[in-house]
């Protein structure tokens, strides 16, 4: 029984940190962001266009990420 509680009591510190957003989150983002497109530019150049989609989308999704943030800090 102690274990289990110590278990959830974990787990939801855990998703509490994730749902904290701080400025050091944006700048994160934004350096995953360059990443992927360092990434897309060489897979152009290599030839390998499988993963641009993907990686396209990635992108987006974290733009997102990135503008639900800023609304959530603005409201504040």
């Amino acid at each position: 029984m102690y274990v289990i509680d110590l278990l959830t009591l974990v787990n939801n510190l855990i998703f509490e940190k994730m749902g904290k957003s701080n400025k050091d989150d944006l700048t994160k983002l934004g350096h995953k962001i360059n990443q992927l497109k360092k990434r897309i530019l060489r897979t152009k150049i290599s030839g390998k266009l499988e993963k641009v989609e993907f990686r396209k989308m990635r992108i987006n999704k974290i733009k997102k990420h990135i503008q639900e943030i800023i609304s959530k800090k603005k409201k504040k």
